[in-house]
């Protein structure tokens, strides 16, 4: 498991209980007295992995609560989207190898917002990235670029509808980006007229 290791979820904390019913009623693992190990990961939201003692089955979560402070509505609505998000690509057959998009297990508001989702073994994109960055392993990174892309090309390929989309809203929020990195000095007038013709 990576991650840092920071103890055992209490029993009489909610998020135990939370576990436990994913376990039970999600996974079809009944597990009479479950004890639940944590593990910090990284990444961009608070994210840990729990490992169930006894089972060994490991469970994901993400909690939106810290991110988005005393905005627990917000927080939710995104805990919610990611799982819808999740649920519906599924049903376009991305499951297995090669493609495999996670399984969402639930969401609890009450938990700090949390996103519980299955565990799946492989690297982390950015462990190859540093493979390239500080080992010189550019084959390995390539050889995962191009698994990405070939995850997106069959994700677009099954999700496209022939609804024309419209590009309009994503061109105003480059425009506003483009505005914001030049006052904040970070990119020249020559460079945000050059990316501005690209993005229009």
């Amino acid at each position: 498991m990576n991650g840092k290791y920071v103890g055992y979820v209490a029993g009489e904390d909610p998020l135990h209980g939370f576990l436990s019913m994913i376990m039970r009623d999600r996974l079809g693992v009944p597990v009479p007295r479950p004890a639940f190990r944590v593990f910090r990961l990284s990444g961009s939201n608070e994210v840990y992995a729990y490992e169930e003692e006894f089972s060994s089955v490991k469970i994901i979560c993400k909690f939106y609560g810290t991110r988005f402070g005393i905005n627990l509505d917000k927080a939710d609505w995104m805990a919610r989207q990611e799982y819808d998000c999740l649920k519906t690509l599924r049903r376009y057959d991305l499951v297995g190898s090669p493609h495999h998009v996670i399984r969402p297990l639930g969401h609890s508001r009450d938990i700090n917002a949390v996103l519980a989702v299955e565990y799946y073994p492989g690297e982390e994109f950015s462990h190859a990235i540093a493979r390239a960055t500080h080992d010189g392993d550019d084959a390995h990174l390539y050889w995962r670029l191009k698994a990405l892309a070939y995850f997106l090309a069959t994700q677009h390929i099954r999700t496209a509808n022939g609804t024309p989309v419209d590009f309009d809203p994503d061109c105003r929020y480059f425009d506003t980006i483009l505005r914001t990195l030049t006052n904040a000095r970070r990119i020249g007038q020559n460079r945000q007229h050059r990316m501005g013709a690209i993005g229009a």
